[in-house]
């Protein structure tokens, strides 16, 4: 829940289908499986979230109206042209969602999490024993989350600015409260607020750009701590960013390393956590910018990446790693039809999670990413004219263990509509709205589980 505060130049949007750390399956009074307490590097533009076209920067706060992303640009040294002057502007986004979901908004290891819960609660540490079906359909249960975000972002200039924020967070009965009895579940809340800054280094080589980025946040959690729902935790989180982009004739390269690091106060126990992972993405530029070129030519993103989570709770480890590549194709057979995909991107992941006191609760799965989205835009219809981008997505997934049980196999699929409305003129200024609205099915074959998930969010940025 403990949202990451690093940040990338290219596409983070905000689906349920975002990367998630895995729950840290710990020993002694925290439980295993911190369902709706934990952060996530969604810092990176990773699986899911790079299945999204249409857009630039963080979602929820849409950065190409205050700071503009250098690859959108001609030139790499002038922005786009439609950005107001930078001197000194001020952007305040706000920013609310709401969901029925498996995971945290941030998150989307929902099998994994689910298995390391399940290991630990049928442990010799706990009940000693298989959990029966019914456990296991109500560990594999969707709650309702709530949280409401906001922005005030300082840019100095086109290349620096300062971001502060705050956040809160609500999650209905997403985490177990007692694994000797893995059907009591108690809410989560958070309170966080923080700082995070970031400088990019325009042509320091060429036309390569090397961005930093550094921030600070402090958050208040209750609910995570097993037999002690009440009890309130303060974690102190340091974040380092590192970015590289460069173009070669018309490709753009880019990397992207972050690393995060907790620490927990006021622990009967020392606990700490670390992140940090890299991202490599490189394709033609036209890909970058999600559309594709004018003439609808085809074009292509790939990216690698690796994630990694661990803990440190009473002399325990918990790593948590994430293996991905994929390829995002833009208009490819678009002379078949208006019904043939603006975009089609797959990403085979591999999720693990090991425990370093007890190696039966190791466990993976194997995933796949497979999402077609249309630019609504393309219509070219008047009723559209307000939009500045409107994408209808349908997200599909599978999960299958491949370490430890199978009883949280599934598969997923969804319609999603995503945009925000269009964006000032130079010299103009007015709000920026931007919404997502989804529907998932998921279904949790080998324990009888059927879901219905509905989300929801929409932001203003002034």
């Amino acid at each position: 829940m403990l949202p990451t505060r690093a940040y990338v130049l290219i596409s983070i949007t905000a689906l349920d289908i975002a990367l998630g750390a895995a729950e840290a399956q710990l020993i002694g009074n925290i439980s295993p499986a911190e369902t709706a307490g934990t952060i996530s590097p969604n810092s990176l533009n990773y699986s899911g979230y790079n299945l999204r076209p249409g857009t630039s920067g963080q979602y929820d706060c849409p950065t190409y109206y205050d700071v503009p992303d250098p690859y959108l640009s001609t030139d790499w040294t002038k922005d786009d042209g439609a950005n107001p002057n930078l001197t000194n502007h001020i952007m305040l986004c706000l920013g609310n969602q709401v969901g029925n979901v498996t995971t945290d908004f941030d998150r989307v290891d929902d099998a994994r999490s689910f298995t390391s819960e399940t290991l630990f609660s049928q442990s010799t540490q706990r009940l000693g024993r298989a959990l029966t079906v019914t456990e296991l359909q109500s560990i594999a249960s969707p709650r309702t989350e709530f949280e409401s975000r906001n922005h005030a972002k300082l840019s100095f200039d086109d290349s620096t600015f300062i971001e502060f924020y705050v956040l809160a967070r609500n999650a209905e009965n997403p985490q177990i409260t007692n694994f000797y009895e893995p059907t009591t579940t108690n809410g989560v809340h958070l309170a966080d607020y923080g700082i995070y800054g970031e400088k990019t280094l325009r042509n320091i080589v060429g036309n390569t750009n090397l961005t930093l980025g550094l921030g600070y946040s402090r958050s208040d959690v209750q609910g995570l701590i097993e037999f002690q729902p009440y009890t309130t935790q303060q974690v102190d989180q340091y974040s380092a960013r590192l970015g590289v982009q460069g173009q070669v004739n018309n490709t753009l390269i880019m990397l992207n390393a972050y690393y995060d690091y907790q620490s927990y106060q006021s622990q009967p126990f020392t606990q700490d956590r670390s992140f940090y992972g890299a991202q490599f993405l490189f394709g033609a530029k036209d890909a970058f910018l999600a559309a594709g070129n004018s003439d609808k030519s085809s074009q292509y993103q790939f990216q690698v990446g690796y994630a990694r989570d661990a803990e440190w709770f009473a002399g325990t480890v918990t790593p948590k790693n994430d293996f991905y590549i994929g390829v995002t194709a833009y208009n490819v057979a678009r002379t078949l039809g208006p019904w043939v995909p603006t975009s089609i991107a797959f990403v085979p992941t591999l999720l693990t999670s090991a425990n370093s006191s007890d190696t039966t609760q190791s466990n993976a799965q194997y995933r796949n990413y497979l999402t077609l989205s249309w630019n609504l835009r393309e219509l070219q219809s008047s009723a559209l004219s307000n939009f500045g981008d409107l994408w209808l997505a349908v997200p599909l997934r599978n999960d299958v263990a491949v370490q430890g049980p199978t009883y949280y196999d599934n598969y997923r699929a969804g319609l999603h509509l995503y945009g925000f409305t269009r964006r000032p003129e130079p010299g103009q200024r007015y709000p920026i709205l931007s919404f997502d609205f989804g529907y998932d099915y998921q279904n949790y074959y080998n324990i009888n589980r059927r879901l219905s998930l509905v989300s929801g969010r929409i932001s203003a940025q002034f």
